[in-house]
């Protein structure tokens, strides 16, 4: 029997500690969806959802590493030591990340509120 997985799905060993949110047909550019959530990965929720609204408000940058084809360089990439200090700030890629970090958060408070 063929079981149809996305491939882009990891799977975990323990499901009951996972939180997971979905976006479809997101209207931002998907080279900055991709530099945004290279950026968020490995960090703590808390800790990207501060990170993602200082993009917002232009105090920290995210840095670009693959689609670096007219990015300008800014002094702030010094700071990420982004090669070539090569950073943006994206808005819309970074809101919808934003919007998913905070879903997947209220996921995992609901599936909490369950169990118990």
């Amino acid at each position: 029997m063929w079981s149809i997985t996305p491939p882009f799905r990891a799977e975990v060993e323990d499901p009951s500690v996972v939180a997971r949110a979905k976006g479809t047909n997101f209207r931002a550019h998907f080279k900055h969806m991709r530099e945004v959530t290279h950026n968020v990965r490995g960090m703590g929720v808390e800790k990207a959802i501060v990170f993602l609204e200082d993009v917002l408000q232009y105090k920290r940058a995210i840095q670009f590493t693959k689609y670096t084809g007219g990015i300008g360089r800014h002094a702030q990439g010094k700071l990420v030591r982004a090669p070539g200090d090569k950073v943006r700030w994206p808005q819309k890629a970074t809101k919808m990340v934003l919007d998913l970090l905070k879903h997947a958060k209220s996921n995992a408070e609901v599936t909490m509120m369950m169990r118990s």
